[in-house]
């Protein structure tokens, strides 16, 4: 599986999560986070946990990539970016053996909860969380 395709198929999630949510005005991208516009969500893949082995089955069965999700809202906005993350690590967080766009999500699981990573040079705060995704190969 291509990382390109795990954070395409977060992406995805991600943006019906939103729409669920009727939460509008973020923009969802992958590996990158633009300087405008102001309020966007970013999704990196990062090295996660080694691969696992199969039970009775030789070779590598499942992947373990990183993800991130990064959300930055409008300048001073503090509790805004960070209500929108919330509602994106509770989603992911109940991924337990579901297709997402054809590949089979064992579970997500978030490393810890939503943090204040840093404000920007326009005052514009970014929250991040890390999941260990485990994927069937």
């Amino acid at each position: 599986m291509a990382l390109t395709s795990l954070l395409s198929e977060i992406k995805t999630r991600i943006e019906a999560t939103l729409t669920s949510n009727s939460i509008t005005g973020y923009t969802v991208k992958r590996g990158e986070l633009a300087h405008k516009p102001d309020k966007q969500i970013a999704l990196y893949s990062y090295p996660g946990n080694g691969p696992s082995l199969g039970f009775g089955r030789p070779g590598l069965q499942y992947l373990n990539p990183g993800l991130q999700v990064s959300v930055r809202g409008t300048s001073t906005d503090y509790e805004g970016p960070h209500a929108v993350l919330n509602t994106i690590w509770e989603d992911l967080t109940t991924v337990q053996d579901e297709l997402l766009t054809g590949t089979r999500y064992l579970l997500i699981k978030a490393n810890q909860q939503p943090f204040l990573d840093s404000r920007d040079g326009d005052q514009r705060c970014l929250w991040k969380v890390n999941f260990i995704c485990e994927i069937e190969i």
